[in-house]
């Protein structure tokens, strides 16, 4: 593709040989390229300005987002942190008891045997009243101690159980919690790279947008200016009366070099906004079929806030160029009804204004006289009159 650059070397080419026609095609194909490129600039600072709200709602909720799965996370870490803390408590708890458990243990053990001891001496001495007797309460008191000390040992391993059981719990909530929470942190991080993304292509488009207006667009402006500069100076020296001085020659030359100059920087900046700043593939919502749609988005030419998918942007200008044409072809017909009618007034005038003549001329003296003159001759003859013997026999009646 010919670049700016190349128009006006050829410019520059065509000048040294005198060839003014080719000079004028080069500023042509120069101003033709400008203009398109200042086309494509406003169309993309009307798209990244109807993406800005898109894009602010996008982030608006991630942000929304964001923040309810922080309080969401912190009342789980919350909790996590609760029952860990019951758990250790639980854990003490356990311990004590345990220790407890097996002092219980030893005490209910020298129970038990205290308890054999007085049944044997019970036993042995049953058959002796008065000693019997004394051994008798000495082994009820030893068993009442036994059994005491077994529901002691008993009441301590159902304390245990209920420790246990409930730090089983515990745990199994706090892998819950845990895992819920891993759940919403990995939601976050996502959330959090959308948001990024999100903020990163709002910076991109609007340094993009930036570097288009400011740097391509200014430069654009300045080859267009003097583009057009130099084809009125042009157009100038060109006419007979207008005489050529060594001044506007160096004038020509000066402005020919900051041309080229011109020319120059703009194909760099152009290069440059073509390497570094393009368009992206990104999500948006179009206006006309309601869905997110990925990729580039067209601005909609009527309403210009408004984002259309490739799809229904091509449907949309397919059916503009059809109505254009449709308007066009109807204000055209437009155009010859008013005329047919005038032809169709005229012609209705004249045949009015003939009858009119006629009657008028045909109520003059004479007249009916030299028609039925004219009649019974021809009646006579056995033809009718022409329009010529009308004439000639109204003219001799007129003269006579």
């Amino acid at each position: 593709m010919t670049s700016v650059s190349d128009y006006a070397e050829r410019f520059i080419d065509s000048l040294q040989n005198k060839n003014n026609s080719e000079a004028k095609q080069c500023l042509k194909g120069i101003q033709q390229l400008i203009k398109a490129q200042q086309k494509e600039t406003r169309v993309l600072s009307l798209t990244v300005d109807a993406l800005a709200p898109q894009l602010h709602r996008r982030i608006y909720a991630r942000q929304q987002l964001r923040s309810r799965l922080d309080t969401f996370l912190a009342g789980v870490h919350h909790e996590i942190l609760q029952l860990q803390e019951q758990r250790q408590q639980t854990e003490h708890e356990l311990m004590q008891d345990e220790n407890r458990l097996q002092d219980i243990r030893d005490y209910a053990q020298q129970r038990r045997t205290k308890k054999s001891k007085r049944e044997r001496q019970y036993n042995h001495f049953y058959f002796i009243p008065i000693i019997s007797k004394r051994y008798k309460k000495k082994y009820i008191r030893a068993r009442d101690k036994n059994a005491k000390a077994e529901e002691e040992v008993s009441a301590v391993r159902e304390t245990i159980e209920r420790h246990r059981e409930k730090m089983r719990e515990i745990s199994k909530t706090v892998r819950e919690y845990q895992q819920e929470h891993q759940k919403a942190s990995d939601d976050r991080d996502e959330i959090q790279k959308e948001l990024s993304a999100f903020e990163t292509t709002r910076n991109y488009l609007s340094q993009c947008r930036n570097y288009w207006v400011d740097e391509v667009d200014k430069a654009a402006s300045i080859v267009l200016t003097l583009s057009q500069s130099i084809t009125m100076d042009m157009g100038k020296k060109q006419q007979p009366h207008q005489r050529r001085s060594s001044s506007s020659s160096d004038a020509a030359a000066f402005d020919t070099t900051l041309f080229q100059r011109a020319c120059a920087v703009y194909d760099q900046r152009l290069t440059h906004g073509h390497e570094h700043w393009t368009t992206l593939e990104l999500e948006f919502d179009c206006a006309r079929c309601l869905k997110e749609c990925k990729g580039w988005p067209m601005p909609n030419k009527v309403r210009t806030d408004e984002l259309l998918c490739q799809p229904c942007y091509n449907e949309i200008r397919t059916s503009m160029i059809v109505e254009k044409k449709v308007n066009a072809l109807s204000g055209k017909l437009g155009m010859e009804r008013p005329s047919l009618s005038s032809r169709t007034s005229s012609s209705s005038k004249q045949s009015i204004l003939s009858q009119s003549s006629s009657t008028s001329f045909l109520s003059k003296p004479g007249m009916k006289n030299a028609l039925k003159q004219v009649f019974s001759k021809s009646s006579s003859t056995g033809s009718v009159p022409c329009a010529d013997q009308l004439l000639s026999q109204n003219s001799q009646t007129l003269v006579s």
